[in-house]
């Protein structure tokens, strides 16, 4: 019996250890190719988490991704850098980008139409022109260069970059330092520190997601290493710059790439003029295409785009349309953002006679304008007050099936502000009307623009309708919109609504500026009998306040306290500072005003609209 129960026994140790041997080889082929996955998704995690602390797990998945780097075949191979680039390409993509640009606009009035939008992202360029046989397809898709099928090569993975050097996790010892390396390179081997490929793409990951100072260290650290980043490498982190708003860190970025033999190519020398551009800096940007011009190399649409966008952003319109001309004499064709920017330059000057013959030459060149370019003639013309124009180009613009905007009826609403009279007041609220019923969402800058124009036409119950409607809306009121509604309440005199806004103003938290402050004290001077010490005391208040005392605010303190007073308080708070003198408008001067404001709207409705213009 003992001899049978030990016979199973034997037999049972040996069926368990066949099948242990049998699981184990089950075991040992899962842990093969899960480890491959593991290895692209420790890559895929690392550009997710390129800005973050590094825990001991992660140091552990690191280590688990290089083990298994390790054992699969393939070594990694630095990308080919291709500087050639299709202009006509980079044009097509700018025409595209183009169509969908966004306007916005401020209280006192309209932003630029052209925004950085409106110039090709100069990001789509880092993919297209510096690109390696393995992930052209991807990289002209403008998506950067994807996993392949076999996850095996480690070459085509972007790896997760490491802490960056200087951190406190950095030290000198070479096991430290291998834990910090990107994915498959090794502190102890020579070879694999010398390919570059993971070094470029821990920087093109941190500059994607504008970690620019982790890249910028990663950058100098590779170079610590005796090795070169490539052109792509430097073009993604200028573009970082760029967008950060960091020119002067684009530019030195830029020169440092020219002494250490890193041939700049176009896209670097556009992303250095888009830099400036974006902000305005005209000398610099034209400075940056002239040095593009003495290296040979060629200028493109884009960086001709970004040179007339700045001086779009500053609204000088000659310098604007030189640089159109430039581009046409260059060879290359002037896109919907080209004249959008010249047409905005001039509605900047508030010369629409120009934006229209602007935008009656594209339109006989055949280049379709899209909402930005009418919002743009829409803005020239409420900059000069035509109301009868601005609504003929949004007819027009309706016409040719393009939807309007905010920005669009912004424009108008701008235009029924700055033409005086009751009817432009009325004429801003249906506009306003017509906003919500096209669908368009309204912001404060539409109300704002609508009470402005009730506070000139001084129609008081209609600017507290409409202040009132953009509360219901949700839409927290800013302190121009609160100083246009004081203004038809001070015209009459009416200081306890001036005041009863100005109380709201504090339980809202918001501040009052020289605008009200001069609303308030006219409202004080108006008044029968005049308040004389409220008006003391609230420019007591203002200047504690840090408001300062310009013409206007004394000039309304004088009105309302007297001269030999208002000279006291100068004396006493600001100074000694002179008194100006206030002289009130005469009947007769009041008369002419208004017969010259009516002779101009006639003129205004009478003047036909134009159905073409003639090139330049």
């Amino acid at each position: 019996m003992a001899v049978l129960t030990l016979l199973c026994l034997a037999i049972f140790v040996i069926d368990f250890a066949a099948f242990s041997a049998g699981f184990s080889g089950v075991l040992q082929w899962l842990a093969q190719e899960l480890s491959l996955e593991v290895t692209a998704l420790s890559c895929i995690a690392g550009l997710l988490l390129t800005k973050g602390s590094r825990s001991s797990d992660n140091s552990q998945s690191g280590a688990l991704a290089r083990s298994s780097a390790s054992n699969s075949q393939g070594s990694a191979t630095s990308p080919h850098n291709s500087s050639s680039r299709s202009v006509s390409g980079m044009t097509n993509n700018n025409n595209n980008n183009n169509n969908s640009t966004g306007a916005g606009g401020d209280a006192s009035g309209s932003k630029s139409l052209v925004q950085s939008s409106s110039i090709s992202n100069i990001s789509n360029y880092n993919s297209i022109s510096n690109s390696s046989p393995a992930n052209t397809a991807s990289a002209t898709s403008g998506q950067g260069p994807r996993a392949p099928s076999d996850p095996s090569n480690p070459s085509l993975l972007e790896p997760s970059p490491p802490s960056p050097p200087g951190s406190s996790s950095s030290h000198s010892s070479s096991s430290i330092l291998s834990q910090q390396l990107p994915f498959g390179l090794k502190a102890e081997d020579p070879q694999s520190l010398g390919d570059s490929a993971a070094w470029n793409a821990a920087i093109r990951s941190c500059a994607k997601v504008g970690d620019i100072a982790t890249a910028e260290s990663w950058v100098r650290h590779m170079e610590s290493q005796s090795l070169t980043p490539s052109l792509c490498s430097y073009n993604t982190l200028l573009d970082a710059c760029a967008k950060a708003d960091r020119p002067a860190s684009c530019e030195a970025w830029l020169r440092h790439m020219i002494e250490t033999g890193v041939a700049p190519n176009v896209v670097s020398y556009a992303t250095a003029i888009h830099a400036r551009a974006r902000l305005g800096h005209v000398k610099e940007a034209e400075g940056w295409m002239a040095s593009m011009v003495a290296q040979n190399i060629t200028p493109d649409a884009v960086s001709y785009n970004s040179v007339i966008h700045a001086n779009s952003i500053v609204g000088n319109t000659l310098g604007a349309e030189h640089w159109l001309d430039e581009m046409v004499k260059a060879g290359l064709e002037a896109s919907v953002a080209s004249y959008s920017a010249v047409i905005d330059a001039c509605a900047k000057q508030g010369d629409a006679t120009r934006a229209e013959h602007w935008l009656h030459h594209m339109l006989q060149l055949g280049v379709s304008p899209n909402v930005v370019t009418f919002s743009a003639i829409i803005d020239a013309c409420a900059k000069s007050g035509n109301v009868q124009r601005a609504e003929y180009w949004h007819e027009r613009m309706t016409e040719l099936g393009i939807l309007p905007n905010a920005h669009t009826f912004s424009a108008i609403i701008n235009a029924c502000a700055k033409s005086p009279g009751l009817g432009h007041a009325e004429a801003a609220e249906r506009w306003l009307e017509r906003s919500e019923l096209a669908g368009v969402p309204n912001d404060s800058v539409a109300f704002t623009s609508v009470i402005d124009a009730c506070g000139k036409a001084g129609d008081a119950e209609r600017a507290l309708r409409v202040f009132k409607r953009m509360q219901e809306h949700g839409i927290r009121p800013h302190i121009v919109a609160c100083a246009a509604l004081a203004r038809p309440y001070s015209y009459r005199g009416d200081w306890i609504k001036v005041e009863s806004i100005a109380h709201s103003m504090v339980s809202e938290g918001i501040q009052p500026n020289d605008y009200f402050i001069y609303a308030q004290l006219l409202a004080y001077a108006v008044a029968r009998p005049r308040q004389t010490e409220r008006a003391e005391a609230c420019f007591r208040r203002a200047l504690a306040d840090g408001i300062i005392a310009n013409d206007h605010v004394v000039t309304a303190l004088s009105r309302a306290v007297g001269r030999s007073r208002c000279a006291e308080l100068m004396t006493e708070l600001c100074a000694g500072r002179s008194v100006p003198v206030y002289q009130q408008p005469s009947r007769r001067a009041s008369r002419q005003l208004q017969q010259q404001q009516q002779q101009q709207q006639q003129q205004q409705q009478q003047t036909p609209p134009q159905s073409g213009g003639t090139g330049r």
